[in-house]
């Protein structure tokens, strides 16, 4: 069984992936039902289910890019995910939109999410060194795209 939190996670990963509301809860009802899947009726660590978690939203995002479903952002300010109006969202877009696939999904579990560098590694079945340098390069990407604005 998962916890709130981690279903927590499965939504906000979907929604920082695709900024579009409507779309996110129905990536994230896909990648839970996988992740149920998974574990089935046996009860796992903490850890465990995060990694199937990684697995399985990593797996919804191929799909996705495979599917070339639009990674447009339409966020609705009264819906599910609360988001001030105020809030600019320019460089996380330009960030979506032109780094790495794997750097900027690493960003998403690793920092926002506050995923393990080991539990993303387990995940994705890589070294903990890929993870990390993965993470480093993000930051570094997001971080040259923040000092232009």
């Amino acid at each position: 069984m998962l916890s709130e939190a981690q279903i927590r996670s499965v939504a906000l990963f979907y929604f920082y992936v695709l900024l579009d509301e409507n779309q996110a809860l129905d990536w994230t009802l896909k990648s839970l039902r996988q992740c149920l899947k998974s574990l089935g009726s046996e009860s796992e660590s903490d850890s465990r289910a995060t990694s199937l978690i990684v697995h399985h939203t990593h797996l919804g995002w191929k799909k996705i890019i495979q599917n070339k479903a639009t990674l447009s952002a339409s966020i609705v300010h009264e819906a599910a995910f609360v988001i001030p109006p105020s809030l600019d969202l320019g460089v996380w877009k330009q960030f979506r939109k032109d780094a790495d696939g794997e750097e900027f999904l690493a960003v998403i579990w690793s920092k926002i999410l506050g995923f393990s560098d080991q539990e993303i590694a387990t995940g994705l079945g890589v070294s903990l060194g890929t993870v990390r340098y993965r993470v480093g390069r993000g930051l570094r990407h997001l971080g040259s795209l923040k000092q232009l604005r």
